[in-house]
């Protein structure tokens, strides 16, 4: 777990108590640092790691080029105008190639790779 140093110490004691590994990094305006973030997982050899904390994390990992592969699901549903994206970032994200696909009952799977020539 990542915690910011203003984190309260009742909830961050709870964790270690749970057991958890409790790091704290410094913070940023949305949470806490992703750099900062990134360098403790990396100086504790963790090369990959599921990101599942929604469209604001994906897309701050997916511009800050943290991310080599996506696995979507993509459901049959339209949200309209109302609806959260799912990854807010422009076209500065880079090239993706789309690399496999599966079915999951009406959803798909979509994996996709980062394209390093930008093709």
């Amino acid at each position: 777990m990542f915690t910011a140093a203003d984190t309260d110490q009742v909830r961050r004691q709870n964790l270690l108590t749970a057991g958890a590994r409790v790091f704290t990094v410094p913070s940023a305006a949305a949470g806490v640092d992703l750099e900062a973030t990134l360098r403790v997982l990396a100086d504790q050899k963790i090369r990959s790691i599921l990101c599942e904390g929604g469209g604001r994390l994906a897309a701050a990992l997916i511009e800050s080029d943290s991310v080599d592969r996506v696995y979507l699901f993509v459901a049959p549903r339209f949200l309209g105008s109302s609806g959260t994206p799912a990854f807010p970032v422009g076209n500065e994200s880079g090239a993706w190639a789309l690399t496999g696909m599966s079915r999951f009952g009406k959803d798909a799977l979509l994996i996709l790779d980062r394209n390093p020539a930008g093709d």
